[in-house]
């Protein structure tokens, strides 16, 4: 028996040392989280100056969160956009002063973790042209306005650029053929390479919405993970919502999914170093072996799983 315990705990380790080397480590996911949070930053600042786009981009997904190790993992892009706010029912939209254009959560008769964006008022002093196309694609539904999800609001989406504002990346840039989702998929060849850098780009409204991070935060919880630290945390970060549905529902193209991805991308970044590997090795395994089988079983559902798993199981000691 133990002859048997000594070599698992060997193969063990081997495992553990090959993740190593494959990028799975919490010094190399902290480095490359850093990396993004910067490419994040600097892509808000030139797409700002260049076309006068009013957005910040938060990347996303694997790249985001540090365990985007390969060419062919997509860099998600989120473009959440300035001036402009969902908020919860019973909060004054007053408070905004017409600087941002305010919509009303509504989470009435729409599935789970969607909403509709009821319209409230527009922002009369800001430039972005989001602003101004908002009104035209709203719906009346029983005498209130909803804003559809269907309809193209930012310049920053499929951008077709012109030889006047194309530097290196434009003129290497292509665009899908189809939207993927909520999002417009583009890919650009690295120099030198065979392989291309995939992106989603996918448009992001802020929502305060403190019901739902309450729920999360006050949720009974008998392990160790997540951290108190942690949870304390969330408390302070952004809500989005996302142009994405549920089809075949009801009022399908006035649905908007709820996204707490502040809090997904800090969850992760809060793993140990053998918590990245175990990680990294699911996502491997759903890549090669499950998503092939069954697509919907994606990393992002593996990645939901892993949550809940450590949420019950998880002890510090």
């Amino acid at each position: 028996m133990e002859e048997i315990l000594y070599q698992r705990k060997e193969e063990a380790d081997d495992s553990l040392c090959i993740l190593e080397k494959l990028g799975y480590s919490k010094e190399q996911a902290e480095k490359r989280v850093q990396i993004y949070e910067n490419a994040g930053k600097g892509g808000s600042l030139y797409e700002t100056v260049k076309f006068q786009v009013d957005y910040n981009i938060v990347i996303a997904g694997s790249r985001g969160d540090g365990t985007g190790v390969y060419a062919d993992c997509d860099v998600d892009k989120l473009l959440v956009q300035n001036h402009l706010q969902c908020i919860e029912k019973g909060i004054d939209a007053k408070i905004y002063n017409n600087s941002s254009t305010v919509l009303e959560i509504d989470t009435e008769d729409v599935p789970n973790g969607y909403t509709k964006l009821k319209f409230i008022s527009k922002a009369e002093n800001q430039k972005d042209d989001i602003h101004t196309k908002i009104p035209k694609f709203l719906k009346d539904e029983k005498g209130e306005l909803y804003l559809r999800n269907d309809c193209k609001l930012s310049a920053g989406i499929g951008r077709d650029y012109t030889d006047a504002d194309c530097g290196w990346i434009e003129k290497n840039l292509v665009h899908a053929d189809i939207k993927s989702g909520p999002s417009k998929p583009y890919r650009i060849q690295i120099p030198f390479v065979s392989f291309y850098i995939l992106f989603d780009d996918v448009l992001a409204f802020r929502c305060v919405f403190p019901t739902i991070i309450d729920t999360w935060c006050n949720r009974e919880r008998s392990k160790d993970w997540p951290s108190k630290e942690l949870v304390e945390n969330v408390k302070e970060m952004e809500v989005y919502v996302v142009p994405v549905r549920v089809k075949g529902s009801k009022d399908e193209h006035l649905q908007w999914r709820i996204c707490l991805t502040q809090v997904e991308l800090a969850m992760v970044q809060s793993f140990n170093d053998t918590q990245i590997k175990v990680y990294g090795a699911l996502k491997m395994i759903t890549k090669h072996h499950l998503t092939p089988r069954c697509e919907n079983i994606t990393s992002y559902i593996i990645k939901i799983v892993l949550f809940w798993q450590m949420e019950q199981t998880y002890c510090s000691e």
